[in-house]
């Protein structure tokens, strides 16, 4: 008898593909999801990227 954890990945993947699916017939939950995800990738890039840079110049020279 296999424990619970081991279904753990493989439901995720078959949750997964079954909301993908859905996503793809029904085209005008584009309409929203499109830009949700790409100001959350902007705002985690953009803002890694300021921090580093902040980093950088902010560093004191010895």
């Amino acid at each position: 008898m296999e424990k619970i954890e081991s279904y753990f990945f493989r439901d995720m993947g078959l949750l997964f593909g079954r909301s993908i699916r859905h996503i793809l017939h029904r085209r005008h939950t584009m309409i929203i999801i499109v830009p949700l995800v790409c100001m959350l990738l902007f705002v985690y890039v953009f803002s890694g990227a300021i921090l580093i840079l902040d980093t950088i110049t902010h560093k004191k020279i010895k």
